[in-house]
């Protein structure tokens, strides 16, 4: 009898092994459905932007640049208080390990952006408010975006671009070279190529809408300020934003800044000037007829 109960009972006990190893097996089994399952859904589910746009925008009346990636910061700042949106700066990642600060001094109406810590940290010593980050730089140094500044604007005082030729323009017209500001991920995009923009669907994004309000508002500004040139018997030039005395002033100016324009961008692709032709001139030589034409517009200078 006891041989019988010693038997049975060794047949529960390896049973209940049987069901532990069965059960941990099942708990294994399960476990790696559901990791290959989510395997599976994360590669279906959209990858994260690791870039973003950041918009550049202007302050008509002030004269200051202002920087943002949030897209609602941005429309709101031109539908409501009318900025005019000049297209997108740079691209930014949406993170590294490089913060760019952002300042708000609410005497003077402008901001400043750095990522140096020690001049955030100094600025707000001064009464500047700091707005949190306003996004990163690259960390890996793909694109230079130059910071420049003019000691005589109360607003609007620096401004940072990727463009070494605007940099050069503002440097040429009195404002310092601060060099590298931070980094960009990417180049910008202009006006032009976000006007005619699609999505997926081909059909034209928000930008087409915001660029035609910001350039309804630019219009009504240049409007204003013109009739009030006239007022004063001065003639407005649109493309280097300044007064001059007469239309025909305007006309000079206007070609001389294209000439010389054309001239530093052959040499910038070609390293040199290129050459005449037989139907056009060389530039240099489109400018010494200009300036022979107009001697007493050698010297010209814009009203103040």
């Amino acid at each position: 009898m006891n041989s019988k109960n010693k038997l049975l009972e060794k047949i529960q006990k390896t049973s209940k092994k049987h069901r532990i190893i069965a059960s941990v097996i099942a708990v294994l089994l399960i476990g790696g459905g559901l990791l290959v399952g989510s395997t599976q859904a994360s590669a279906t589910t959209t990858a994260v932007p690791t870039t973003q746009r950041m918009y550049r925008l202007y302050n008509l009346h002030s004269g200051e640049h202002f920087y943002t990636a949030n897209k609602a910061e941005r429309d709101s700042l031109v539908l409501k208080s009318k900025w005019y949106y000049e297209g997108v700066g740079w691209i930014a990642p949406t993170h590294s390990n490089t913060p760019v600060y952002r300042l708000y001094n609410k005497n003077a109406g402008d901001h400043h952006y750095t990522i140096n810590k020690n001049e955030k940290d100094m600025l707000v010593k001064k009464g500047w408010i700091y707005e949190g980050i306003g996004w990163y730089s690259d960390d890996k140094k793909t694109i230079k975006v130059l910071r420049a500044y003019n000691k005589n604007a109360k607003s609007g005082s620096h401004n940072y671009t990727t463009s070494n030729a605007e940099q050069q323009n503002l440097i040429k017209n009195g404002w310092r070279n601060e060099g590298i500001g931070w980094y960009a991920a990417g180049t910008g995009i202009g006006i032009e190529q976000l006007r005619y923009e699609k999505d997926e669907k081909g059909v034209f994004t928000s930008e087409n809408q915001i660029i035609n309000e910001s350039e309804d508002i630019k219009r009504f500004y240049l409007d204003t300020i013109i009739l009030q040139g006239k007022k004063e018997g001065k003639y407005y030039d649109f493309s280097a934003i300044h007064y001059y005395k007469t239309q025909e002033e305007v006309n000079y100016a206007n070609l001389v800044n294209s000439l010389l324009e054309q001239r530093k961008n052959e040499i910038e692709q070609y390293g040199h000037e290129l050459p005449s032709t037989k139907y056009i001139p060389s530039i240099t030589q489109q400018l010494n007829e200009l300036y022979a034409k107009y001697p007493q517009y050698r010297n010209l200078k814009p009203v103040k």
